[in-house]
């Protein structure tokens, strides 16, 4: 160990001797004009920016931890938020198989690193959820204070403190000393950090934002129709302190694509623009499932594309048939009256969109319609549907093969041309789905008003102006 402090010491020296012979260096060329050469050095407040610049939000921070979990090859993550008094103590653990002193030196404390870019797969083969290197940077919006301990197989343990407070008062980011402590353990692997807040800090947290995490945590993960072919990964959540919300280690379940729909259109489309789609709909009792194959006569130019999206009518007498049908609470398993039910799908709308078995937000939150289903159906309320009548997800390949990249501030996929393809072929899909769905309820005689009065007229003499009148009529009051 003295060994080792003598060789830092002698490091350290060395450092400043060469920042002192830059300084002179500097100042003859000042004075005297010449040419030099410079290196690069973030400011102090490099790490904290790419916390509270590209990180969004305090959820969105320990969606990223999450991730860093996963791709450790943990089975599980266990946060626990911790109120005590004005102190908040944020805990993620995971048992997956730690890092090693040169893994924290090499790859953790290093900014926009490429480890997880370079190397795609985890030891055990998981598909790496982190790519842009900044996820552990989220921990900086958390809280002031961070301790990292992380155990690998061979029985190190090593410690890392952090003080973000420390990166805003020095010049330049190689000014903070990080002490990484390594000894002796017979804990098994994995990791966990832990991150106090106060303040300003602590006060983020409150009912609406417990309910905000756990919503964004029950999204993140996908279907079980997804998750069947990944490996088992829970994630479990402890409140504490917090009254009424508080909660005991909860299982997180991903939110259900519901047993219960009106109209179902699912399927895959390959790289190569073929696939093959299954529409069905639960209207009408034994109703044929109809098979809808796709030549789309060109590649996607995002890969191949798995989907299962569910649509629901809104209006009284769908809710009713649904509830008639056995839609249920998914929680305690009682029938729904009609309000609950226009609540649960209010909470569960949206077409998400995954990858590896995570999902990429924001797309398929309930206020983010990314393929603008809303503004398609005010030009045709009768043969569109609307963001909030579907629920479901489109599973895309990785960026190798789709072309899909995450933005690095994780608020969604660039906007080129392989995601341009995306909207419009999952737009495709849907409008199969729409065109089968109006058919069906102008069948049923649930269309508009003006629909069932222009079936009528059609079937009448040729009073075409006295139609147009008619026509004119409708549209002004409807």
């Amino acid at each position: 160990m003295d060994k080792l402090k003598e060789i830092q010491s002698k490091i350290a020296e060395m450092k400043k001797e060469q920042l002192l012979l830059e300084e002179q260096a500097a100042n003859i060329i000042d004075q005297e004009g010449g040419e030099a050469s410079y290196t690069i050095r973030p400011a102090g407040r490099h790490v904290l920016t790419i916390g509270e610049e590209l990180i969004q939000d305090q959820c969105a921070a320990l969606v990223e931890l999450v991730k860093n979990a996963y791709d450790a090859d943990s089975k599980d993550v266990n946060i626990a938020i911790i109120k005590n008094n004005d102190d908040i103590t944020i805990s993620v653990i995971d048992h997956g198989h730690g890092m090693s002193s040169r893994d924290i030196a090499e790859k953790w404390l290093v900014p926009s690193t490429e480890n997880k870019k370079n190397n795609r797969k985890s030891p055990s083969g998981r598909i790496m959820q982190g790519r842009k290197g900044i996820g552990r940077y989220a921990a900086s919006i958390l809280g002031n204070s961070l301790v990292m301990k992380t155990s690998t197989a061979d029985g190190i343990e090593n410690t890392v403190s952090i003080n973000w407070s420390e990166f805003a008062e020095v010049q330049y980011l190689d000014q903070v000393k990080i002490n990484v402590v390594s000894e002796k353990t017979d804990k098994d692997p994995g990791t966990s950090i832990v991150i106090v807040s106060n303040g300003e800090e602590s006060a983020y947290w409150n009912e609406k934002k417990i309910d905000k995490l756990k919503f964004e945590l029950k999204k993140l993960i996908a279907p079980k129709e997804i998750m069947g072919q990944l490996d088992k990964f829970d994630i479990v959540l402890t409140v504490e302190g917090f009254g009424d919300i508080d909660i005991k280690e909860e299982k997180l379940d991903a939110f259900p694509i519901m047993q219960f729909y009106d109209y179902r259109i699912s399927g895959t489309i390959n790289s190569d623009g073929k696939g093959c789609l299954k529409y069905e709909t639960q209207k009408i009792q034994n109703a044929i499932v109809e098979t809808i194959e796709l030549d789309m006569n060109e590649e996607t130019g995002c890969g191949d594309l798995s989907f299962d999206i569910r649509v629901y009518d809104r209006d009284k007498s769908s809710i009713e048939g649904l509830i008639n049908r056995g839609l249920k609470d998914p929680i305690s398993g009682r029938y729904l009256t009609q309000l609950e039910a226009k609540q649960l799908l209010n909470k569960v709308n949206g077409i998400g969109v995954y990858r590896n078995g995570f999902r990429i937000r924001p797309l398929g939150d309930p206020e983010y319609d990314w393929l603008l289903l809303n503004k398609t159906r005010v030009q045709s309320p009768s043969r569109k549907i609307g963001s909030d009548q579907a629920v479901g997800y489109v599973q895309i390949q990785s960026e190798e093969l789709s072309g899909l990249e995450e933005k690095s501030a994780r608020d969604g996929l660039k906007e080129n041309y392989a995601y341009e393809r995306l909207k419009s072929i999952t737009n495709q899909v849907i409008s199969e789905l729409e065109t089968r769905r109006f058919a069906l309820r102008r069948k049923l005689g649930e269309t508009r008003e003006q629909d069932k009065i222009e079936k009528k007229l059609n079937g009448l003499y040729d009073y075409t102006e006295l139609k147009k009148s008619v026509d004119n009529l409708l549209i002004s009051v409807c």
